[in-house]
């Protein structure tokens, strides 16, 4: 990151960033969280600098906006859908490994400490992969798309067997139908869905069974699965962590809210919101929700300026992935965004490295060809 903002020319980049109502928005949680950042420093240096995640990564926000507007100006956008095309079917293939696993463990390097193997860990990569896999449905260049999303859909749901990607798939249908409305991607989503109900027939029919990450696929797991979201379940394996979610939410909310301080400005980045052991050299740290994570380190103020950034730029986006000549890169990105925003209400996304740099570079990069198809099209109307 730092190599990087060294080799941007900031006098033209960060000036042209600031103007803009998102980049002023981002450099006033940014200072406001630096300002917390100082102040828990004081008390827990290490501690601080840990749960900055979610903050310090936000700068890449400013160096995808910078890598946009580079590719706008070279006319060369289209290498940025490459990238996206390459990480779909990356995609794909990674969740196709999991039968094979166990073979691929030994070859792989190792997480955690030495306990979990990166082939087989899928914990909140559901959160990236079910938005990759949607790309292929605005991005019609690939060979046999649809199928490549009908593979991508059942593999990453199926194995990972997250709820929160199911939740995420049932809202992001409805955003196709209801917000979306464009007619060839709505085609595809009905060819895609019909193939997906026919192999769901034919697998019941053959009695073919996968093994997912909790156990193998069926019909009455996802009925069970979906329905524990919303309401208390019979399967200890769901309905016990659904519990625990609501304990650590509660206690983090809670503990926020004691005072009129940290309601206000949060409990401070040197604050251990959960301290649980799970297993050998597995300690949870976080509340397994983003946002409530955010309130108890920032509170109200931080919340409030992160849920407006986020808000600004969805609004932004949805808007001008609405034009009539508008790229794959913004029709897909509320798409991707709605992947992200599900599985950081149930899980550690923003906590963590590997999903905050991701999300935040897609998201300066979109925004900033969000501006130019807006520009684009006021200059048309002229």
């Amino acid at each position: 990151m730092l190599f990087y903002l060294l080799l941007l020319n900031h006098r033209v980049t960060l000036f042209r960033f600031l103007g803009t109502t998102a980049g002023k928005i981002w450099a006033i949680f940014f200072i406001y969280c630096l300002i917390i950042f100082a102040f828990s420093a004081l008390s827990d240096l290490n501690e601080s600098i840990r749960d900055s995640v979610f903050w310090v990564y936000s700068i890449f926000f400013y160096i995808g906006y910078s890598y946009g507007n580079h590719l706008i100006q070279r006319h060369e956008i289209d290498r940025f859908h490459n990238v996206l095309l390459f990480l779909a079917k990356a995609t794909v293939i990674y969740f196709a490994l999991f039968p094979f696993r166990e073979e691929l463990r030994n070859l792989t390097m190792f997480l955690h400490g030495g306990t979990t193997a990166l082939v087989g860990y899928y914990s909140t990569l559901h959160a990236l992969s079910l938005g990759f896999v949607f790309f292929f449905l605005f991005y019609r260049r690939t060979y046999l798309h649809i199928l490549w999303v009908v593979a991508g859909l059942v593999l990453v749901v199926a194995i990972s067997q997250a709820r929160a990607s199911m939740l995420a798939l049932g809202i992001i249908i409805l955003y196709l139908i209801l917000v979306h409305r464009r007619a060839a991607e709505l085609r595809a989503l009905a060819k895609i869905l019909g193939i997906i109900t026919l192999a769901a027939f034919i697998f019941s029919v053959l009695d073919i069974s996968i093994g997912g990450q909790r156990s193998d696929v069926s019909a009455e797991f996802f009925q069970k699965a979906i329905l524990s979201i919303f309401i208390d379940s019979n399967d200890d394996s769901l309905q016990g962590t659904r519990e625990h979610r609501l304990e650590m939410w509660t206690d983090v909310i809670e503990r926020t809210v004691s005072t009129l301080y940290s309601l206000l400005f949060g409990m401070g980045l040197d604050t251990i919101l959960v301290d649980s052991g799970t297993g050998v050299d597995t300690i949870l740290r976080y509340p397994h929700n983003s946002f409530i994570s955010v309130f108890g380190f920032t509170g109200a103020i931080g919340i409030g300026l992160y849920v407006i950034l986020v808000g600004h730029l969805l609004w932004v986006i949805i808007k001008s992935s609405h034009l009539t000549n508008s790229i794959p890169l913004l029709k897909w990105y509320p798409v991707f965004a709605i992947g992200y925003f599900v599985a950081a209400f149930f899980s550690t996304v923003f906590e963590a490295p590997f999903h905050s740099f991701v999300f935040w570079v897609i998201t300066g990069v979109v925004y900033r060809a969000a501006i130019q198809n807006r520009l684009c099209r006021e200059e048309a109307l002229i």
